[in-house]
């Protein structure tokens, strides 16, 4: 899974720099054509093309906000997983060792029924001992 969003990372990352590019195209045709509407107000393309590249210019900020955003929510997803994995392996450490502890106990419990009176005492001094 943590692969997946690496690709999904890569993607966005790759999508907000194509916005930025857009972003930058337009920029530079909304001034182009805010020139030729100072200079040519009776032309109506001009001013049009003027307010088509301002719509623009707004809706690549939106996209870029956007793509910014998602990489930041996929940034502490990616983060979230790593700290469960890091949670998950520390409880299979544990396990593990309850397991260890299980199968000791189990192997003391079946030498006890072999040890005669003397043996016991000195097992129960043994673990009297041990805190």
């Amino acid at each position: 899974m943590e692969n997946e969003f690496d690709i999904l990372n890569e993607k966005l990352k790759g999508i907000k720099n194509s916005v930025v590019e857009i972003e930058n195209f337009t920029h530079k045709q909304f001034e182009l054509f805010e020139v030729l509407s100072k200079k040519f107000p009776s032309i109506a393309q001009f001013t049009n093309a003027l307010k088509e590249a301002e719509e623009l210019q707004e809706c690549t900020q939106y996209l870029q906000e956007e793509a910014e955003e998602s990489i930041k929510t996929l940034d502490i997803l990616i983060s979230k997983l790593n700290t469960q994995k890091t949670a998950l392996n520390a409880q299979k450490v544990i396990l593990k060792e309850k397991i260890s502890t299980r199968k000791i106990v189990i192997d003391i419990l079946n030498k006890i029924d072999d040890m005669d009176e003397v043996g016991i005492d000195n097992l129960k001094k043994i673990l009297s001992s041990v805190e």
